[in-house]
């Protein structure tokens, strides 16, 4: 990776946090290579950690709620006006908004290498709603302009979107290249023995109707009434920017009832992992590869998850967890039975699902394939 060295890297990413969370570890692989790196996002309660990794943070009015063109266009003059001032050698859009937004400013800056990385295709793919189908005509048709330029790059989280995006004929001469996920970090996450008393299975992740969270509860309510012993347990936040999101009123009636106990935005994940017995992803949303499952299986906590591009890259069936179908209440059920009355299942499935992540998934082969697709744009 000698050839990085002294090349100005730009991150764009709507939320400081998803920074921190998913791509902190690449930045500081890239300044040990030498590079100077900087960020474009909207600062919100991490900006101060970010800097004091040497990294420059540029605030950006991003507003991932909105699909207003007057909104978008601030965003655009925004980075048209950083790009043009700046001239980094590499920017590195993450997920839809960025990838849209920044690589129109990219193309009329001229910027010499742009990585687009694509972290799932989000509600907009996901959803079957008349103004979802139409947007998502309107964004393949864009992906056909702006992912097929000389010197840039596309990521993919998994081989289901790449390969949706290849059967619509998106990407003709466009660099593609297959990063699963964004890596999760062994050192942290490290496999615990289960705690004793009444089970726990966890949901991890934005409370967003797209990602199960109401599929999860219901599941939950179901084995309880059953008559078997669960804590079910969510952690993570509201997300009232988003159009699936969870209202607040939905999730205390849950607590007052007694259906589940949220635990809500929590940065101590590897903590509440060794809490849980399993968890559980059961999205429809679009996902790239859910950073959850990684740092859950890496935790030697089995995964039941939904059938779906991204999951399928994690959970495989009856080794590291079970897979279930979207909306198939009874499957869900019943992989959840399975596992919380079986703590051997349980261990078995956590000790594969921790060799996965060790073989495939460590945020080290995660990095230098990033840097090794740095490397290959400036060659090229």
């Amino acid at each position: 990776m000698e050839g990085l060295a002294g090349k100005h890297v730009l991150f764009v990413v709507t939320e400081d946090w998803y920074f921190c969370s998913h791509r902190l570890p690449l930045a500081l692989a890239l300044i040990k290579a030498g590079c100077k790196v900087a960020l474009a996002t909207r600062v919100n309660r991490h900006g101060d950690r970010i800097r004091s990794h040497n990294i420059t943070v540029h605030e950006i009015p991003f507003q991932r709620g909105s699909q207003g063109p007057v909104n978008n266009l601030r965003t655009y003059f925004s980075l048209y006006r950083l790009y043009h001032r700046e001239k980094p050698d590499f920017i590195h859009h993450i997920a839809l908004k960025p990838v849209v937004i920044g690589s129109f400013a990219a193309l009329c800056t001229r910027s010499p290498h742009v990585v687009n990385a694509l972290t799932g295709l989000g509600h907009v793919f996901s959803s079957d709603t008349w103004n979802a189908r139409l947007l998502r005509e309107i964004i393949r048709r864009i992906f056909r302009i702006i992912l097929n330029h000389p010197g840039w790059a596309v990521i993919f989280q998994n081989s289901g979107d790449l390969e949706e995006l290849d059967h619509a004929g998106v990407i003709r001469k466009g660099r593609k290249a297959l990063i699963k996920g964004s890596g999760v970090d062994l050192q942290q996450f490290r496999p615990e023995k289960f705690m004793p008393g009444i089970p726990i299975a966890m949901f991890a992740g934005r409370l967003l109707q797209s990602k199960g969270v109401e599929e999860f509860v219901r599941a939950c309510q179901m084995i309880n009434s059953k008559g078997q012993r669960l804590r079910c347990v969510l952690v993570g936040p509201l997300d009232p920017d988003n159009p699936a999101a969870l209202d607040r009123n939905t999730v205390e009636r849950w607590i007052k009832q007694e259906l589940v106990e949220w635990w809500g935005y929590r940065e101590d994940m590897p903590e509440v992992l060794r809490q849980a017995r399993l968890v559980c992803l059961p999205t429809i949303y679009g996902e790239g590869l859910p950073k959850i499952l990684l740092e859950a299986a890496a935790s030697g906590r089995p995964l039941v998850a939904t059938d779906i591009p991204g999951c399928r890259e994690i959970v495989h069936d009856g080794e590291t967890g079970y897979l279930v179908p979207p909306h198939d209440h009874e499957a869900l059920v019943n992989a959840l039975e399975r596992l919380i009355t079986d703590p051997d299942l349980c261990g078995r499935m956590g000790t594969n699902a921790r060799r996965l992540v060790e073989t495939e998934f460590s945020v080290e082969k995660v990095n230098q394939a990033t840097l090794r697709l740095y490397t290959e744009l400036l060659e090229a």
